[in-house]
């Protein structure tokens, strides 16, 4: 099931962990201030495809364009239970 979606523009993040792709012994990313389109998943896991479709038909349909090249994210809330996670799609746009 997705939730409303949003546009956000954020000053920027850093991600922290093991499940940051980084090279070396680099743990730390930061990513630059961006805006993005925002839509919350929550429910199973197998359809959060169905949410990513609907937030890229939206920003279509608002005339938005989707940054290919730029840092995407997804910030999950709850993943420990697969057919009721909840989870925030970022895409940066233009």
């Amino acid at each position: 099931m997705s939730e409303n979606k949003a546009i956000k523009e954020i000053d920027g993040l850093k991600l922290v962990g093991f499940r940051v792709l980084c090279s070396g012994d680099q743990y730390i990313i930061t990513v630059p201030p961006q805006r993005y389109a925002v839509m919350r998943h929550k429910g199973a896991n197998y359809k959060i495809r169905d949410t990513y479709n609907d937030l890229h038909m939206w920003i279509e349909d608002n005339k938005y364009i989707r940054l290919k090249n730029k840092w995407h994210l997804e910030r999950f809330y709850s993943w420990h239970d697969i057919e009721n996670v909840d989870i925030e799609l970022l895409n940066t746009i233009k």
